[in-house]
């Protein structure tokens, strides 16, 4: 989600799986994980496109809060947190016939994820201007 925006599509591939693959090592989840991740790096692109129109990213290397505003990446953790999570729920299910246990764990997993997010974020934010 922070990897500069020059980062290309295939790099974003390949270290969302190895990320991925990674916790599902430590988790005992084989393969969730690494298919969850990898999909939101595929989307990471058509995201940022999405959110900024046709805002160009001459003098900002990164996503990040200070340099876009607290609502633009709001937005943009929102997008990729939703992608993540809907994907790592229905892949754990595997059936359609849990979705409205499915749509409960999304709906009650995305604000937790996007609080602890936006907090880490204010948090390295505010320690940065301290320096």
């Amino acid at each position: 989600m922070l990897l500069p925006f020059s980062t290309p599509k295939w790099q974003l591939l390949v270290l969302g799986f190895a990320i991925g693959l990674t916790v599902d090592l430590f988790t005992g989840t084989p393969g969730l994980h690494a298919g969850a991740t990898t999909l939101m790096a595929f989307s990471r692109p058509s995201i940022i496109k999405l959110i900024s129109g046709n805002q160009k990213f001459e003098n900002i290397t990164e996503p990040n809060i200070s340099q876009l505003g607290g609502l633009w990446f709001f937005r943009y953790a929102l997008f990729l947190v939703l992608i993540h999570h809907f994907a790592l729920f229905f892949l754990e299910s595997f059936s359609f016939r849990l979705i409205g246990q499915v749509l409960l764990r999304i709906l009650l997993s995305v604000p937790v994820s996007i609080f602890l997010i936006m907090m880490i974020m204010y948090i390295f934010k505010s320690e940065k201007k301290r320096e």
